[in-house]
């Protein structure tokens, strides 16, 4: 039984993809987190803008009262969305092990990420993200309406960190002992598809897919010794499979 809640997602690779959705509480959490840090930043934006006007005019203090208005909001907006584009998790979310997702499981886009951000205008309405938490505990999938807007998820991952994979193509065949007659070319297909998309998903994922993917192909593959670790091996079978193709 699973205390979390869970979403099955079937991958372009083929296989289903279980993850656990992160809960109101662990993300409230990371947003007071990333409050904190925005606040710091809003500070230190107030503090120097509040230096500059001091030291000019009155027109230029307008001019800089504007910038600095200007500037709060480009680091709230532009603090989540860098973030969020840039590898699904602002520090707070880091902190907790969370990670926004697309509704696949893919990365977030700069466009989703954009569009999660600005709707959390309405979800903090009335104030303190009241809407946003009531949407979070009616929707299934525990969505705040920004969510729903880009089609996006928070999930929770054990491994956070994303591990870089080895380019297969800078990589020599394997030995004799390789019989891969039996793999198709759909099959080839699929754990290409898996060897590019490896290294921009977590190490949980990345581990999930790869023995989804390996135990469809085990049974098709024959090798001198076996190989245990299921991304390894579907490397290596690439590898052979295309080295027998040319």
């Amino acid at each position: 039984m699973h205390l979390d809640d869970r979403v099955t997602i079937r991958t372009p690779e083929g296989v289903d993809l279980e993850l656990t959705l992160a809960g109101p509480g662990s993300r409230i959490a990371a947003a007071l987190l990333d409050g904190a840090i925005l606040l710091v930043l809003t500070v230190v934006t107030l503090i120097a803008g509040t230096f500059l006007g001091l030291t000019g005019n009155v027109e230029s203090g307008a001019l800089v009262l504007g910038l600095i208005s200007l500037a709060v909001t480009a680091e709230v907006v532009g603090y989540y969305v860098l973030f969020e584009t840039l590898g699904g998790r602002t520090p707070g979310k880091m902190a907790l092990g969370l990670r926004v997702t697309g509704s696949g499981g893919e990365p977030v886009s700069f466009g989703a990420a954009a569009i999660r951000n600005l709707v959390r205008i309405v979800d903090f309405l009335p104030m303190g993200y009241a809407l946003g938490l009531v949407t979070m505990l009616v929707s299934a999938q525990n969505q705040r309406l920004g969510d729903m807007a880009a089609g996006t998820l928070v999930v929770r991952e054990r491994f956070a960190a994303v591990e870089a994979s080895v380019p297969v193509d800078d990589e020599p065949p394997p030995g004799p002992g390789w019989d891969t007659s039996a793999v198709t070319a759909e099959d080839l297909t699929l754990v290409r598809r898996f060897l590019d998309r490896s290294r921009s998903l977590p190490a949980d994922r990345r581990r999930q897919i790869a023995g989804q993917i390996a135990a469809k192909l085990r049974p098709r593959v024959a090798t001198p010794e076996p190989v245990s670790d299921d991304e390894q091996f579907l490397r290596l079978l690439y590898l052979h499979k295309r080295s027998r193709d040319r």
